[in-house]
């Protein structure tokens, strides 16, 4: 199978909080994997795909990003919800922050990988 993505997939595996528009608290989920083009997120809630047009998504202090997305797959296994999310609206700041945050990161990523195989 051809890969048809434009940006390279950061493993994440950490908690975040996503906010949905006109909902007050937050839900937990956690980041599986995120680039800039978008984001694999799994949550115990199962949610409507248009939930995710307008999203405030908080995965550590640092980093909050205020985007719209489209459910580009989904599934479920063991009551949890595995959504792939492409943005389609992601503004140039945040972008930047998404993408410090990926290039700080990444490097940790590759590291740990790296002495697992030794």
């Amino acid at each position: 199978m051809e890969e048809r993505r434009v940006y390279p997939r950061m493993r994440v595996g950490r908690e975040a909080e996503i906010t949905i528009e006109n909902r007050i608290s937050p839900l937990l989920c956690t980041v599986e994997d995120i680039s800039l083009s978008g984001v694999r997120l799994t949550m115990s809630k199962n949610l409507f795909s248009e939930v995710f047009s307008n999203i405030s998504l908080a995965i550590s202090d640092a980093l909050s990003l205020n985007l719209g997305a489209h459910v580009a797959w989904q599934s479920e296994y063991e009551g949890r919800n595995t959504y792939g999310l492409h943005f389609n609206r992601i503004n140039d700041a945040d972008r930047d922050k998404l993408a410090e945050y990926i290039r700080d990161n990444s490097f940790k990523e590759l590291r740990d990988q790296w002495w697992k195989g030794l």
